[in-house]
């Protein structure tokens, strides 16, 4: 087999010659390489069109995000909200059924006066959405109400015990 492959190429050696000589085979090479690359128009329409997309892909993605980032902090607001919320109606009833010499109304009156810095907090934070530290102080608002509440209630509690105790000592 190898004998047949010899054969037909020196029997077909001048159709495998070029028709181009080495030296002018190099020549046409070296006259490509040194063609300038040119730019036309269409090249720079392309690439404007390609960074057109990709930042307007980009943009998108970014105000989506951030979009979702405030509906999220919306969202975990309002829970904590609604939860501090109740809690504070809860403790003003228990305090209001415990009203004692009248001191329950002097404190819900405090509780008044927080309940007024908050809503301002409030009015802040609908005009400048998902800032940060106005829901933290938001959050610490409601956080001191309910710690207030909690200490007017021992309080009340305890004056209630000894009110208690001193009609059941008269009574006996």
């Amino acid at each position: 087999m190898g004998d047949q492959l010899e054969n037909f190429i020196q029997k077909n050696r001048d159709h495998f010659d070029d028709d181009i000589q080495p030296d002018q085979l190099w020549q046409s090479i070296e006259k490509d390489l040194e063609k300038p690359a040119t730019f036309s128009f269409n090249n720079i329409w392309k690439v404007a069109a390609a960074i057109l997309l990709v930042s307007t892909i980009f943009l998108s993605i970014d105000k989506f995000s951030d979009k979702k980032v405030e509906y999220s902090l919306n969202a975990e607001f309002l829970q904590a909200e609604s939860f501090y919320t109740m809690l504070i109606m809860e403790k003003k009833d228990e305090i209001a059924s415990l009203n004692v010499d009248g001191l329950a109304d002097d404190f819900l009156k405090e509780i008044d006066d927080l309940d007024a810095m908050y809503q301002e907090l409030k009015k802040s934070f609908e005009r400048e959405t998902s800032d940060q530290k106005v829901v933290d102080a938001m959050i610490a608002n409601l956080q001191l109400r309910i710690q207030i509440l909690n200490k007017q209630l021992s309080i009340l509690q305890q004056l209630n015990e000894r009110t208690n105790e001193s009609r059941k000592n008269l009574e006996v």
